[in-house]
């Protein structure tokens, strides 16, 4: 009789402890996906800081040298 009754239940633990291993895996994977989400969106935001930045440095460049060059023509020419 105990024999009868413990086989049963081996099975079972063994569906289990594959749900288990099956839920932590997809856990995991869950997790490193959200990780690489995450990452990429900071990557994303870097790049268009690091693009806004570089084109208001340009921006002010430019203007800076159309000052330059109108103050100097306007001096030369005066």
């Amino acid at each position: 009789m105990a024999d009868g009754i413990t086989r049963p239940k081996q099975p079972m633990d063994v569906i289990t402890s594959y749900v288990i291993v099956v839920g932590a895996q997809v856990l995991v994977v869950i997790v490193v996906v959200v990780v690489v989400v995450v990452v990429v969106v900071v990557v994303v935001v870097v790049v268009v800081v690091v693009v806004v930045v570089v084109v208001v440095v340009v921006v002010v460049v430019v203007v800076v040298v159309v000052v330059v060059v109108v103050v100097v023509v306007v001096v030369v020419v005066v």
